[in-house]
């Protein structure tokens, strides 16, 4: 026996299958154009330059306290049951850049170029790719918190308390979208906005926090491109429209005729329905919607608007309307990009000269001068080859990079036939292992110069892993550390991870281009 309380929903269950639940809805799908752009503004999406708008990693300008701070932090536990901190790195650019470039060229346009920036300033490379808007992505580290909590709940045997697990996350990402090259703001979002980007009640604890959010991870980091691509890129969209069943016995049956798709005979049957009752506006209607299903936009305009003109219900003439407004915006499916993109600035030819090495390792600078030239090649810069422009070198008496400074860099352009220079120095390359505290630190900075002797660009890198455990602990880490490290200088690999992510780090502002 039902109680009285469960009358209201079994009512409006009735009342929906009275009414609407036996309606035949038809999915039309449309390529709507941008919610955000104007018809005028449609072509700015052709040619975009990705930005990632992040502060700089491990940042050698640090303050004191913040140095401190950092200190702290590396005797706090990374993961606990109940937190668990994913930071951005680096190659989560590479792969959202990625995804954002496949999403845009479903779209018809394309993602030309992307790099890093510091600052909200226009990137000096941007004018280089003559792009005709510039996207920029701000996307946050990720958070998950997990707590228990108690709750009385009501069974058989009367009130219990139990204990259940919520678990919240928290990541957003901010992007805006500019015109080229005035860089005018014309579309921005955020997601989620306000409050966490998922939330869960569980009857179990999470076991492994970070195995958790890693399998979602990119789930919700891509959460913002479906609004984006709403608010900036054509995209195509499904709209259902209500075949109307009317009174007749002819409509009625072209309505059975539709519901089983036989869409010939219906249509004979609405178009016959017209030519009898002219002033009637259902069966241009529902021809109408059989012209959208087929994708034959302006018939449906036209049989649309004559419904319009034959309905004064203030109801069925606001949905005619809404529907006429949603075809205004249609545009044609994209197409492929069969052209390749020719980038003059890529194949001004670069100059990897000597690092300039203040550490007292003797081999590490020529290692980041390799790591330099290969990671500049695979970005698909015009690189000339390093023994060429060491021999070239040695005519001037220069086989260090400390050397480089009595030289003019005008001169040096020329003599090396390079239309840039790459200077570098490797600031830092060492371990810190004083058994409490541990710490892998390289630093390598960066400039650029044109063969008129102008810098033109330049960066600094670095990358510091740092650990501390508890006094009681101290011996047995100095030893294991000490001992890790002999074996890295004996396999060649001391650092070299450490300087794999430092010359990535310090590349970081310059354009990629992306797969065409």
């Amino acid at each position: 026996m039902f109680r009285m309380k469960s009358y209201p929903r079994l009512c409006a269950l009735f009342l929906f299958l009275l009414l609407g639940g036996c309606a035949y809805r038809v999915a039309v799908r449309h390529y709507s154009a941008p919610n955000r752009l104007s018809e005028e503004q449609l072509y700015r999406s052709s040619r975009i330059y990705l930005v990632f708008r992040v502060p700089p990693l491990d940042d050698p300008e640090k303050s004191s306290l913040e140095k401190a701070l950092d200190l702290i932090g590396a005797f706090l536990p990374k993961k606990t049951k109940e937190r668990y901190e994913r930071p951005l790195i680096r190659g989560d650019l590479d792969e959202l850049a990625r995804r954002v470039s496949q999403t845009v060229r479903e779209s018809g346009n394309q993602i030309i170029a992307y790099q890093v920036a510091y600052s909200s300033s226009p990137p000096l490379w941007m004018r280089e790719f003559s792009p005709t808007g510039s996207l920029w992505i701000t996307p946050s580290d990720c958070i998950v918190h997990q707590e228990s909590y108690e709750m009385t709940v009501k069974t058989e045997e009367g009130e219990k308390k139990v204990r259940k697990y919520k678990t919240k996350i928290e990541l957003s990402v901010d992007w805006k979208f500019y015109g080229e090259p005035e860089h005018a703001l014309l579309a921005e979002g955020s997601v989620p906005g306000y409050g966490p980007i998922l939330e869960q009640e569980r009857d179990n604890p999470i076991s492994d926090l970070e195995d958790y959010l890693n399998s979602i991870y990119w789930d919700l980091a891509t959460k913002f491109m479906k609004p984006l691509q709403e608010e900036i890129l054509p995209h195509e969209v499904t709209r259902w429209r209500t075949i109307v069943k009317g009174k007749s016995t002819p409509m009625s049956e072209a309505y059975g005729l539709a519901q089983n798709k036989e869409w010939g005979q219906a249509e004979k049957i609405w178009k016959e329905a017209m030519a009898q009752n002219p002033e009637s506006w259902e069966p241009r209607y529902n021809l109408a919607i059989l012209r959208e299903k087929n994708s034959e936009w302006n018939e449906a305009r036209q049989d649309y608007g004559q419904s319009l003109e034959r309905t004064t219900d203030p109801k069925i003439r606001q949905r005619i309307e809404k529907i006429l407004k949603e075809l205004g915006r249609l545009m044609s499916a994209p197409s492929t990009l069969a052209q390749k993109n020719v980038f003059p600035f890529l194949n001004l030819k670069i100059a990897v000269l000597p690092i300039a090495n203040e550490t007292i390792d003797l081999t590490a600078h020529e290692y980041v001068r390799l790591r330099l030239s290969d990671s500049l090649s695979r970005s698909h810069y015009s690189i000339l080859p390093l023994p060429e422009t060491d021999e070239k070198l040695k005519e001037k008496g220069i086989q260090e990079g400390g050397q480089l400074n009595l030289s003019n860099p005008k001169a040096l352009a020329k003599h090396l036939g390079a239309d840039r220079l790459l200077y570098g120095a490797l600031e830092q390359f060492k371990v810190v292992n004083v058994g409490i505290y541990y710490r892998r630190q390289v630093r390598l900075s960066l400039k650029l110069v044109d063969k008129e002797g102008r810098t033109v660009w330049q960066n600094t890198g670095q990358t510091v892993f740092q650990s501390g455990v508890q006094p009681q602990e101290a011996a047995e880490s100095f030893l294991v550390n000490l001992a890790s490290t002999q074996i890295e200088k004996i396999a060649k690999t001391y650092l070299k991870e450490e300087c794999d992510e430092t010359v990535r780090r310090a590349l970081e502002t310059l354009p990629k281009i992306m797969p065409q």
